[in-house]
Parts: structure tokens; C-alpha cells; sequence
């Protein structure tokens, strides 16, 4: 008899597995450094996963080496080790590192300038001129401007108006002019028709007033070397100072005389002083301490100045001669121009570092160092009929421009401003980096805006 099996099915079950629920894996630390660098947001931490992210951020590691322009490039005098260390690990491939940049804070309630973040230079009563250079506590500026055909000064002038002809008798009118110094003419009437002559006038009391006027102006001329005078046909006459200049203003015309029928104006005006005009900027700014620049070479009206301060100097075909003094008998010669391809680029030639500002810079130990120098702003000013420069205190009121005492901060551009009429403030530029690496390196233009 057959036997009869019976095959059971095990089933089938299905299920689903959830793969996005894995469980996250905890990130590392990393390796914490606090030290300097280049660049980057300081007093924050960073993490930073691969050494070309590094770099990107904070920069390379200052080597120790001191840049040739400590000023723009930073002070690399003394090496970064925090750099280097996050350099090597992040190299390694063990992990990321998390970085502080070190960066200017002050202390909590900072009152003194030790407690206060940032940088000063002690700054006096500045006197113009400085008697030496050791009067000197500043920040002296550099001034380029195009050298421009200066406008020339004209003289004073006054007038004297002959109003009548009776009083012109022989021998019994004289006219005394004086400018209130020793400028004096005495002119003499006399009993004759004859061309005037020095300090006398005719026409026997015959004539007009236009030739009595004319009498007048002929004796000034003949008399006087600090007048002259002039009718236009008329009767008034026009008498002129020969020394230019705004010195001859207020200056009263005095007369003395039997004559009523003249009557001089009160006073000399309408003088103005050669003037210079321009268009120029500031071209650098030099940090002094008991020190002082002055510039050599010709001057704007031709003439030769030695160690000018305040004081237009053409620039040369190297550029400008400059003498920085100290406190004692030392000097130094500098000879400087804004063309950054040239050997004789400002930077170049002067002491950009402000480490040595008070032990002394170079083979006098000259107690300065230049600061800010903004040659794309005198290379923008018109050069055809060639540049000049002087030097002089930057000062304003009571602003002295030598207190750069303030915490690390962002850079920041002006506001954007809307249209008018509200002009409401739309939005700035924050850069993400604290310090002066950001602004020193770059700059924002807008193009085409509408």
C-alpha cells in the first residue's frame, strides 16, 4: 500500500532594513592650536581639515624671515610655530586641527595705552615751523600735486579824484600823498601851461578836470618809485603800489594839501597774493620721532630750496631728494618717487618697519618709520606738466592722527545708500577676517550698476 508524504512549505518573510538610520560615527577634535598667522578670523575657532584649506584661511607659516615691507606684508620677524605645527599634522593625514588666530583685544576696561589693543605714537605740540628736528612728534605727510602755472599777484590800488579846477593857482595848491609809510609824492602847482615835470603840474589854473587829472598822474609817475597812476581819460586817477601783494590792503592814502578840489580814496585795496593753485593728494605718511623730513631741489618758481619743509619742490628725473634729520647732527639722504617698478620706489627707499621705530632704523638710527604710502592715487594725477612735492604735520584740531589704539576688527566698506529722497542705508561689506590684511590686499568696484 502506497505511503503518502506531505511537503510542508518553510514561508517566506520579507523584511526592509532602514539604511539611512545608520548611526553617525562621532567627529574628531582634532588637534587645538592657538598661535599667529597671516590672515584669517581671530580669537575663534576653526577647524580645518586639510592643509590646503589651511592656507587658504590663515595663510602660510611665518618663517621668521623679516619681509622687505613689514608694514604691508606684516611682521614675519618671528615665526608662527602654531602654523607649523597645524602644517605637519594636517600633512600626516591624522586628523583636523582646530586653530585660534591670535588677534589685538583689549583688556576689560582698558584705560591706559598699555591695556589698549593696536598702536600709538607719542604725539606733541606740533610748531610750524619746528624750530628742530627734535620738536618733531608726528605723523608727517608727503603732498603730490601736478605743477600747475601759478596765478600771479597783483598790487593794491587806490584812487584820487579831481572834482573841481579853481583851487589849481600858482604857487598856492600843493597835493601830499603818502600810503601811511614812507611812500610820499608832493606835487607843486605852477603858474605854467607845460608838459608836468617832477612833482609839479600847470595850467595856471586853466583846464578841465580830466587834465588836471592827467597832470596829476604824469607827476606821480615822475616822482614816486612805490606809486604809479593812471587816468583812463577820465578824472580819476588810479594809483598803483609797485610792490605786489596783499601786504599793500589797508594801507591808507593820506593827503595833505591847500587843494579842496582833490579828493583821494580812503585806503589801498583789491590786492591778491600769487596763488598756487592744485589739485593734489596725500601721497604717504611718515611716523617721526624726534626726527624730521625735509625735501631738496627747485623749487615751484624756479629757485633752489635746501631742505624745505612745507615748501613746493619739482619733482627730478629720479624723482624727489629728501633729508631725514634726527635729534643730533645725524642726516640721512633718501631720493624717492610713487613708480613701484622704479629702484627708487618709496617703499623701498624708506624704513618700513615699525619695530625699529624706537631704537633707530638704519646707519644713523633715525627714530621714523613710513606708514601709509598711496601711489595708484598719485600716478592718477595728471603728469604733463610734471609733479611736485612737499612735506607738512598732519594735523587737525585736536586730531593728530598718531593714535591707532583699537581692537582687531573686520574690515568694512562705506554704507550703500539708496535714491533720493531718503537715501536710506541699504547694506555694507563686512569681510570675514579680522585685521588689516583684508584691506590692505583688496578692494571692492561695482560696475554698471542700475
Amino acid at each position: 500500500m502506497p505511503t503518502k508524504f506531505d511537503f510542508v512549505s518553510p514561508g517566506i518573510q520579507l523584511r526592509e532594513i532602514d539604511q539611512s538610520q545608520v548611526t553617525t560615527v562621532s567627529e574628531e577634535d582634532g588637534l587645538l592650536l592657538i598661535g599667529r598667522s597671516r590672515k584669517g578670523p581671530a580669537m575663534k575657532p576653526i577647524k580645518v581639515n586639510s592643509l590646503e584649506n589651511f592656507i587658504d584661511v590663515f595663510g602660510n607659516p611665518m618663517d621668521g624671515v623679516k619681509s622687505q615691507d613689514p608694514w604691508r606684508d606684516g611682521n614675519t620677524g618671528a615665526p608662527s610655530y602654531a602654523g607649523y605645527a597645524a602644517q605637519a599634522y594636517l600633512a600626516s593625514g591624522v586628523g583636523p586641527v582646530k586653530f585660534i588666530r591670535l588677534g589685538g583685544l583689549e583688556a576689560l576696561g582698558a584705560s591706559s595705552a598699555a591695556e589698549k589693543a593696536g598702536w600709538s605714537v607719542e604725539q606733541t605740540t606740533f610748531a610750524s615751523p619746528p624750530a628742530t628736528p627734535a620738536e618733531v612728534e608726528s605723523a608727517i605727510g608727503i603732498f603730490v600735486a601736478p605743477n600747475t602755472t601759478p596765478v600771479g599777484a597783483t598790487a593794491a590800488t587806490a584812487t584820487i579824484t579831481v572834482s573841481g579846477t579853481a583851487a589849481f593857482m600858482d604857487n598856492l595848491s600843493f597835493i601830499r600823498l603818502t600810503d601811511g609809510e614812507d611812500n610820499i609824492v608832493e606835487i607843486q602847482c605852477k603858474n605854467s601851461d607845460a608838459v608836468s615835470s617832477a612833482g609839479v603840474i600847470g595850467a595856471n589854473g586853466a583846464g578841465t578836470t580830466t587834465l588836471f587829472a592827467t597832470r596829476i598822474a604824469e607827476a606821480i609817475n615822475a616822482t614816486s618809485t612805490k606809486m604809479t597812476a593812471a587816468t583812463g581819460g577820465g578824472s580819476v586817477v588810479t594809483v598803483t603800489l609797485t610792490t605786489l601783494g596783499t601786504t599793500g590792503n589797508g594801507k591808507a592814502i593820506t593827503q595833505t594839501n591847500t587843494n579842496a578840489n582833490v579828493a583821494p580814496q580812503s585806503s589801498f585795496s583789491g590786492a591778491t597774493n600769487r596763488s598756487l593753485p592744485l589739485n593734489g593728494t596725500l601721497a604717504a605718511v611718515l611716523y617721526m620721532s624726534a626726527s624730521n623730513i625735509t625735501l631738496s631741489g627747485t623749487g615751484r618758481e624756479g629757485t633752489s630750496i635746501n631742505r624745505g619743509g612745507a615748501t613746493a619742490i619739482v619733482g627730478g628725473t629720479n624723482g624727489w631728494t629728501a633729508f631725514i634729520s634726527g635729534s643730533g647732527a645725524d642726516e640721512q639722504e633718501f631720493t624717492f618717487n610713487f613708480d613701484p617698478s622704479s629702484e627708487y620706489f618709496i617703499r623701498n627707499a624708506f624704513n618700513t618697519d615699525a619695530t625699529e621705530f624706537e631704537s633707530g632704523t638704519g646707519e644713523k638710527k633715525l627714530n621714523y618709520f613710513l606708514g601709509e604710502s598711496f601711489e595708484r592715487a598719485v600716478n592718477r594725477l595728471g603728469t604733463s606738466t610734471g609733479l611736485f612735492a612737499f612735506t607738512a604735520g598732519i594735523v587737525s584740531g585736536s586730531d593728530q592722527f598718531t593714535n591707532w589704539q583699537s581692537e582687531a576688527t573686520a574690515a568694512k566698506s562705506g554704507w550703500f545708500i539708496g535714491a533720493k529722497p531718503t537715501q536710506k542705508k541699504l547694506f555694507r561689506l563686512v569681510s570675514l577676517e579680522d585685521g588689516d590684511d583684508f584691506h590692505k590686499n583688496y578692494v571692492v568696484r561695482i560696475k554698471d550698476l542700475r
